[in-house]
Order: structure tokens, then sequence, then C-alpha cells
């Protein structure tokens, strides 16, 4: 009896219900169209440049790449969507000169700072930043940011690191947001 009764508790200790969850995960194509999923379930594709190493996206991250340069610089590339104007451009070109050791600027400068390019068709606004320097980095900083918007999301593409990485991977950062592709109608 007592061997039918542990057979029993055995028996039951295993019979759990645990939430099933289900995740999508990129396919690993190396050069080729990479997948991911956003927080609002809108899904973007791109094509990603010969030589960008795709890293582990964060909690805000959609993505995230690794861009080495000829000389042991590096980069860092990242996708992030926030929802509405995200604090507005001027905060953030702000937070983003704090970021590379440079100091805030007024409104009027801050235009000198931003273009209207069209990769792919869509209008986006480009920043450029360079100064200040960093101890995990080479020298000079340089960032590039394109913002996209899209509905009531900002879509974010920056990147950041070595003046020079930054400088020859901009042809690249571009041909890389021309190939966005997202899901639902623009």
């Amino acid at each position: 009896m007592k061997l039918f009764i542990f057979a029993l508790l055995l028996l039951l200790s295993g019979c759990r219900q645990d939430k099933i969850s289900s995740y999508t995960v990129p396919k690993e194509e190396r050069g080729g169209p990479k997948v991911s999923e956003t927080h609002s379930s809108t899904t973007i594709s791109w094509t990603v440049p010969a030589g960008w190493i795709e890293q582990e996206p964060s909690s805000m991250r959609v993505a995230s790449f690794a861009i080495k340069g000829k000389q042991g610089g590096e980069a860092d590339l990242s996708i992030v969507p926030l929802s509405g104007e995200a604090g507005g451009l001027l905060a953030n070109i702000n937070r983003w000169r704090s970021q590379i050791g440079l100091g805030p600027v007024e409104d009027k400068e801050s235009k000198k700072l931003t273009l209207e390019i069209n990769p792919g068709g869509r209008t986006m606004t480009l920043v450029d930043l360079a100064g200040g320097s960093s101890p995990h980095h080479n020298g000079e900083l340089r960032m590039m940011i394109a913002i996209y918007k899209k509905g009531d999301t900002s879509w974010f593409f920056k990147m950041v690191g070595d003046k020079e990485v930054v400088i020859s991977a901009k042809s690249d950062f571009l041909k890389f947001l021309s190939s966005l592709q997202f899901k639902h109608t623009e």
C-alpha cells in the first residue's frame, strides 16, 4: 500500500499546469533578411550589411548590431521603437550629445544638426553628432541617428562608436535604412 501511495504522489507531483509560451526567433542567415517583432507586434525586416554582427537585443531594442572597424575600432547600431514623439527632437538631441560627452544646444542650433533623408522612399530625420570620447572607444566618438515616424511610433536607428568606424559605415547604414520593410501599410 505504501508503494501505491508513493507512486500516486509521484504521479500527481508531475501533473502541473505550466503556462505555454511561444516566441518568434529570427532565422540565422548571414547577410540575408532578418525578422523581429516589436513591442506592438508590428513586424519589421531588413537586410544586414556584410560585416555587421547581430547581437542579442535588450528590453528596449528590437535589434542590435556590432560594427567592427579595420583599425580595431567599433560601433554599435540599435533599433528602438518608442511611442509618440519620445520626448521630442531637441530633448533627444541633447540626451544623445550628453551620451558622447557634448553639452546641450538650443533649438536654433539643433536644426543645424539634422538633415532630411529619404532612404527607401521614407522621409527620415538624420542627426549627425561628433565629439567627445569614451574609455570604451579609440579616440573621438561619432553618432548618427535616423528617426522615422510611423503611425504613433517613432523608430530610432542609432549608430554610435569610434568616429572612423561610423564614418566608414555611413554608406552601409543608409543601405540598411533603405532595406527596411514594415508589415503594415506605410
